[in-house]
């Protein structure tokens, strides 16, 4: 599967995420609450931590068969998943959310039902017990501008402002696939 296809399909895996934080903001501790609609550079951060569980999901963080299947189904490569965030630098603030991951146990199966109640239930406790202060640490806020670039949120209407690399490699001009020309120089 092509780099193109993976991107789209975290980035509709987020988008998900991102609309069970909204629908769980009522529910949220205001700080928490607060802290989700903190702005960064083409949205909020409710969109960031979004990509984040996206990709801590679909790089099968989680190490359970609930990930393993939703991977399945959406049919991502973890590995490419981590490729892409490592592009950002955000390779390791998704590392970072292995020890909260407990919290967002039974997330993966309320998605692939659609369980849209049990998904928001899920995230909203996992957000009011300590994932909002988390993603306003400083690793998280210096990864967020990146990654808001390079996917917008879906409510700014911004386009990406980072230019993702072409699935083939001679898809793009290349000074490489030209000879360099040499002089004779005599001296």
């Amino acid at each position: 599967m092509s780099r193109r296809e993976q991107r789209a399909k975290l980035v509709e895996l987020a988008r998900v995420i991102w609309e069970r934080l909204r629908a769980a903001e009522p529910k949220l501790p205001p700080n928490a609450a607060a802290a989700l609609n903190r702005p960064v550079y083409a949205g909020q951060l409710r969109w960031v931590l979004a990509v984040l569980i996206a990709a801590a999901l679909g790089s099968n963080r989680m190490s359970s068969d609930e990930s393993n299947d939703l991977i399945v189904s959406l049919g991502l490569q973890p590995s490419l998943i981590r490729v892409l965030m490592a592009e950002m630098g955000a390779g390791y603030v998704v590392a970072q959310l292995d020890g909260r991951l407990a919290a967002l146990r039974g997330l993966p199966q309320a998605l692939l039902d659609q369980d849209h109640e049990a998904a928001t239930r899920i995230l909203a406790s996992a957000v009011g017990g300590g994932l909002a202060e988390w993603a306003e640490s400083v690793e998280v806020i210096g990864v967020a501008d990146a990654i808001s670039k390079r996917w917008p949120d879906p409510s700014s209407g911004q386009r990406p402002l980072w230019g993702e690399r072409p699935d083939e490699p001679g898809a793009r001009f290349d000074s490489a696939d030209y000879k360099t020309r040499r002089r004779n120089r005599e001296r």
